[in-house]
């Protein structure tokens, strides 16, 4: 069984690949936009003291709990 497209039939669904095209055209560039604008707002150098005071602040913790194990169990 074969089907027949007539010229309108095709003609639309020319359209609407050529509109599709568009669309994907108009993501990409807006992805590309997303991206150098987080590029702009958080970069590597500014990150850097953030990320030393979360490790810091996990080291502490960390640290604390390990010792007070330990002193649970040397107390004893």
């Amino acid at each position: 069984m074969t089907t027949t497209v007539d010229r309108d039939e095709f003609r639309e669904l020319e359209i609407a690949v050529q509109h599709a095209d568009g669309n994907v055209i108009r993501l990409q560039e807006q992805v590309k936009a997303m991206q150098k604008t987080i590029e702009d707002l958080v970069s590597r150098a500014e990150f850097a003291p953030v990320k030393l005071i979360a490790y810091g602040l996990a080291t502490a913790v960390g640290s604390s709990v390990i010792f007070a194990i330990l002193a649970k169990v040397f107390i004893k």
